[in-house]
């Protein structure tokens, strides 16, 4: 027997008739239903109550979402804060962050003897004869890895970077170098090298020039291989993307040449430091592009909270006093960075001023009383952050331990502290009786493996515990540096090559191992 559903009917007034229920009525052909009809009114009720739980619905679940994900970010801050102890690098925005002076001192001295030595690294030289070479030093010995002879002239600066390798020099030009080459090596062939003994560096392959508009004196590689930072004669800052070698931004940041620029190392890129002829300081932000704060060099800033404490009569009299040096005519010749980026040096000739890097303030003056040829300082280097190594005129390699704080900087007037230097058993009795006889410049600058330097010291890098040093006769020295028991610094000589070229810079990038 078959069953039949029955339906309620309803009244529809304009129909005038019975319909089924949820049916449609008064139709039009596109099917929707004429104005004012009291079937229409409905169904947009029901379809608007509808969409309002809808919405509501996903208000909830978006809420909810948002708790859970704010819940989850502060549980894993937590474990990581709790995991690991030590802080991510400070970016330009954090840079008024930074730790105090007590804490870096007492964090670095703990690491200072923990620092292993370099096992393989390349330096890159820079030459008066329009050549920049490389040397790969491996197994405590240096090897000559490539010599490109490009420019017309001296050869101003390098940069290295992994990817790249930079030179400028007089003739106005920037030549690009690559070491894609290396990638190229199989694993097996790379194997093949490595058992044989036999340097594994970089293969440059030529990228050839860029043309800036004046002369470039000063060369930096910026956030790894992304921007090239080039210093110009003319005062002006240029910066190039490395993915098309185009100008990206142009800064008029000096009214002189442009004599040294550094990169803060823990601000991938976007807090540059440059030091002009004509005695500016300047600190720009490279990600606006724009200038922070610049000022004069004077290495008697230092010396402010100083005077501060003595009665206003010492210190007119003082101010009074006749001085051999002029400080305020000092021309700073170079900017540094220490390994942490804590804090900031500016040398001159005979002079330089240590700054903390999060407040540019300085903490520590050193100037020389009574200078003469022999303590003119060309190269600093940090070996910590409390270490500043020094080199001189007549090739001494000289420290200074950093001391004062931006509320109490200290003003030195002295000499620097010569570093104590030993020599292993192989080479131990040839560096006593050379060390005992006065120098002989011309017997000297020949030797295939000199013991010291003679000359004025162009370049100083540090990598590990292993200090790199060269001279202007191309006399490149290797020392593993260590702390003795009454808390001086000492070197240790490794090896040693002669270029025999005049060199007029370094810079050295790490290679693995």
């Amino acid at each position: 027997m078959q069953q039949t559903h029955s339906t309620m009917p309803i009244y529809c007034p304009p129909c005038a008739g019975r319909l089924p229920l949820f049916s449609l009525c008064c139709q039009t052909a596109s099917g929707s239903s004429p104005a004012g009809h009291p079937h229409t009114h409905t169904h947009t009720r029901r379809q608007e109550g509808k969409s309002a739980a809808m919405k509501t619905l996903a208000k909830r679940q978006r809420s909810k979402s948002v708790h859970e994900a704010r819940s989850h970010r502060a549980s894993r801050k937590e474990s990581a804060t709790s995991s690991h102890s030590v802080p991510s690098p400070a970016s330009s925005h954090t840079l008024a962050a930074a730790s105090d002076t007590a804490a870096t001192c007492s964090a670095t001295a703990s690491v200072t003897d923990d620092r292993e030595p370099c096992k393989s690294a390349l330096l890159v030289l820079s030459t008066c004869h329009a050549v920049m070479a490389g040397l790969v030093y491996r197994k405590e010995k240096f090897y000559i890895k490539f010599s490109v002879k490009r420019h017309v002239g001296r050869v101003n600066s390098v940069a290295v970077t992994e990817r790249y390798i930079a030179s400028s020099g007089v003739d106005e030009r920037v030549f690009l170098f690559t070491n894609k080459a290396e990638e190229r090596l199989t694993a097996a062939a790379r194997k093949k090298i490595r058992e044989a003994g036999e340097p594994l560096a970089v293969r440059l392959a030529d990228l050839g020039s860029i043309v800036p508009p004046s002369e470039v004196t000063a060369l930096v590689f910026a956030d790894g291989s992304q921007h090239l930072l080039c210093g110009c004669s003319d005062g002006q800052l240029l910066i190039y993307r490395c993915r098309d070698w185009s100008v990206s931004t142009t800064l008029t940041v000096h009214e002189k040449a442009v004599v040294g620029l550094a990169v803060h190392p823990g601000s991938h890129g976007s807090l540059a430091v440059t030091v002009g002829e004509d005695r500016v300081i300047a600190v720009l932000d490279l990600l606006k592009a724009k200038l922070l704060t610049k000022w004069k060099y004077n290495p008697s800033l230092a010396a402010a909270g100083s005077l501060s404490r003595r009665s206003e009569d010492d210190a007119q009299e003082q101010a009074q006093r006749p001085s051999v040096f002029a400080s305020a005519r000092e021309v700073p010749v170079g900017v540094l960075f220490s390994p942490q980026g804590t804090r900031l040096v500016i040398f001159s000739r005979f002079s330089f001023v240590v700054y903390e890097a999060s407040v540019m303030k300085p903490i520590c003056s050193l100037r020389c009383a009574n200078p003469q040829p022999p303590d003119e300082m060309h190269r600093l280097a940090f070996f910590s952050e409390t270490e500043l190594i020094v080199g001189t005129e007549v090739g001494a390699l000289k420290v200074c331990r950093i001391e004062g704080t931006p509320d109490k900087p200290l003003n030195m007037t002295a000499r620097l502290v010569p570093i104590s230097v030993t020599y292993p058993e192989s080479v131990r009795a040839a560096a006593a009786a050379l060390l005992a006889t006065p120098v002989k410049v011309d017997m000297e600058t020949r030797l295939k493996n000199p013991l010291r330097h003679i000359n004025r010291v162009k370049a100083l890098q540090v990598q590990g515990s292993t200090i790199f040093s060269i001279d202007s006769s191309g006399i490149v020295i290797a020392w593993n540096a260590r702390t003795t028991a009454e808390d001086r610094l000492s070197l240790q000589y490794v090896t040693s090559a002669n270029f025999q070229g005049r060199v007029t810079g370094m810079e050295l990038y790490p290679l693995p191992v």
